[in-house]
């Protein structure tokens, strides 16, 4: 047990980030309001930019100045929640910019351009534009004959996402042909300061459903083609099907927002080893470091997690989180004779928090620290984030090890980078307009994880294309080094069964995405994955895969 506190306060040394908004734009037409904008300083989990509109505001009510986190859609500017007269900006684009911009498209520092993977939910407390239903309007289903708006009113949000993935692998990895799948995504959020007068609390819960639509493969037995083990598809899970309340907690702030706590079933990206300009990729290694892969709390296995951030400054956060570490751990029992007997622990992912209460030490300690700037007369964001993790307890490896099944206390460590390189104005660019620079390494222990290390960088852009504020482009590249460690790793051959070590995989993204609609998006990419699973030498041909994701917001 002194062993076991010892990784944890080790884990602890090392939280998450915070940009400093602008609210003032000079380039704002005459008799135009500024785009509002929450003051950014404060880092939350899983909580989003809130409309200040004081129009659509109850009377003598103070919004809560509660920030948009981690990976979600499509590239928007931050914008209240008034219309916009016709004819009084954007009038290139079919939609107006306050109409455009969408929830869920800012990170937790109320910046659009993240755009963050659909798998992970997120809190939001937007006031949805209801108005020119059905095209103009913030989801496809409209106001509900006027409960929505009411809901609202009274700090009860509900919303309802479906992603529609089509993917096809045109030559190389395991097999080629079409695979894919659609996830439906339903969520609750409340206010409990507007519902019943508990100040500065939230209350969230999120429902997944997945299912795809291809049969599984006959060479490996799985559904997607590629056998890459980073993931050419960050969002699709190994199961056949997901059916479960993915998220489920309670998040505080307290202190005047210095300290924010949150406890129950939470996503782990949204706080921590995200990237604003990355998340806009399918490719896993653009959401988090590829390191993470067997332990990290994400989609679909959410864990049961305490979770804390403290704003020391605007400009320093510290984010911290103790994670039930079931998905990668390995039980012992005995049998009979006496002898050991290990299997997989239970899962996390459609269960509730009986295994955090309960397990054989597994835990995933993981701890962030964020550092924020901004450069030259627009103020361009910036950010350089450091983090380190454990996974305690016994866990499973990717290989096969002399002294008995998994590894015991898995560490690692990442930076993540991230910079606005263009903006046109200050207010576009605190708002993450303009083209971004953002890059990450990771590590990990070679003889305990299967990745040793990877690096990854990137640009993604919003808003460059005249006459298309809203659309987001992006082209990525990654490098993932496997472990030489026959124990920990093992590739995989064109037959499916185990290959060699070592190794390496490569990857280049490159996509364009279509905001048609407030509510409907769709995404073109391609992919070019070298060397799935790695392997020394290599197994598997390069891989390239097209793609089409379509995303309906109702």
């Amino acid at each position: 047990m002194p062993s076991l506190w010892c990784h944890i306060l080790l884990s602890l040394l090392i939280g998450s980030s915070s940009i400093r908004a602008d609210a003032t734009n000079p380039n704002d037409l005459p008799g135009d309001k500024p785009l509002e904008i929450d003051k950014p300083g404060r880092a939350e989990p899983a909580t989003p930019a809130v409309d200040k509109s004081p129009s659509t505001d109850p009377p003598d009510e103070k919004p809560l100045a509660i920030d948009k986190p981690a990976r979600a859609e499509a590239a928007a500017p931050a914008v209240d929640g008034q219309s916009t007269p016709t004819g009084s900006r954007l009038q290139e684009n079919a939609f107006a910019l306050k109409k455009t911009a969408l929830h869920g498209t800012q990170d937790r520092r109320n910046r659009p351009n993240p755009l963050f993977s659909p798998s992970v939910g997120q809190i939001n407390l937007t006031r949805g534009d209801w108005s020119g239903w059905p095209f103009d309007s913030s989801g496809l289903s409209g106001d509900w004959l006027g409960i929505r708006t009411t809901l609202q009113d009274k700090g009860v949000y509900i919303e309802g996402v479906y992603t529609s993935f089509l993917e096809y692998n045109f030559e190389g990895g395991s097999d080629t042909g079409f695979f894919g799948g659609g996830l439906a995504s339903a969520s609750l959020t409340v206010d409990t300061d507007r519902l019943f007068g508990l100040e500065d609390g939230i209350f969230f819960l999120n429902y997944q459903n997945w299912g795809w639509y291809n049969n599984a493969f006959e060479i490996t037995g799985n559904f997607d083609p590629v056998s890459n083990y980073t993931g050419a598809n960050g969002n699709f899970p190994d199961d056949a099907s997901v059916n479960q309340i993915s998220q489920l907690y309670y998040s505080q702030h307290l202190f005047d927002d210095l300290l924010n706590v949150a406890f129950g079933k939470q996503d782990a990206n949204n706080i921590f080893s995200n990237i604003p300009g990355s998340g806009g990729f399918l490719y896993s290694g653009a959401g988090y470091t590829s390191t993470l892969n067997p332990y990290f709390a994400t989609f679909p296995q959410e864990a049961t997690a305490l979770t804390m951030i403290v704003n020391v400054t605007d400009d320093l956060i510290g984010s911290f989180g103790w994670f039930d570490g079931s998905y990668g751990g390995l039980n012992m029992t005995r049998n009979s004779l006496g002898q050991p007997v290990y299997t997989p622990s239970a899962q996390p992912g459609g269960r509730g928090p009986a295994t955090f209460f309960n397990n054989q030490g597994h835990w995933f300690l993981i701890s962030e620290w964020a550092i924020n700037w901004q450069l030259g007369e627009t103020e361009l964001p910036g950010a350089l984030s450091a983090g380190g993790w454990i996974q305690t307890g016994r866990s499973q490896t990717g290989g096969t090890l002399d002294d008995g099944p998994g590894v015991e206390n898995v560490p690692g460590a990442y930076l993540s980078f991230n910079q606005a390189l263009w903006a046109p104005s200050k207010t576009f660019a605190s708002q993450g307009g303009g083209l971004i620079g953002f890059g990450q390494f990771g590590w990990s222990d070679p003889d305990k994880n299967p990745v040793q290390w990877s690096l990854m960088g990137g640009l993604s852009a919003t808003g460059v294309i005249p006459g298309r504020p809203m659309d987001a482009m992006g082209l990525m590249g990654m490098w993932t080094s496997f472990s030489d460690n026959i124990g920990t790793w093992q590739s995989t051959t064109a037959s499916g069964g185990p290959g060699p070590t070592g190794g390496a995989e490569t990857a280049i993204e490159a996509f364009y995405r279509f905001q048609l609609t407030p509510w409907l998006s769709m995404q073109p990419g391609i992919q070019f994955l070298g060397t799935p699973s790695g392997g020394d030498p290599s197994q598997l041909d390069d891989a390239v895969v097209g793609y089409v994701m379509v995303e309906v917001i109702f």
